[in-house]
């Protein structure tokens, strides 16, 4: 599933001629560390420190903001 969605992001980048959003936001949320056990991607909460576990309804509302216009930096 991760080598097909990589296949399309790429022949995304190719033709808008730009990085895919999705991969930015993907690489935004991955985990920086392990041991989070709550999967590959999570919310880090910058002042208690604590790992929210991300679903795909919130990685997909994540990716609409950016695709409207929205900023994600952290």
């Amino acid at each position: 599933m991760l080598a097909e969605r990589a296949i399309q992001l790429d022949a995304e980048e190719d033709a808008a001629s730009q990085l895919s959003i999705w991969r930015d936001v993907y690489n935004l949320i991955r985990c920086p560390r392990p041991p989070c056990n709550l999967g590959p991607y999570c919310w880090r909460d910058n002042v208690g420190k604590k790992h929210y576990k991300l679903k795909t309804h919130h990685l997909k509302s994540l990716i609409r903001h950016v695709e409207e216009g929205g900023v994600l930096e952290t």
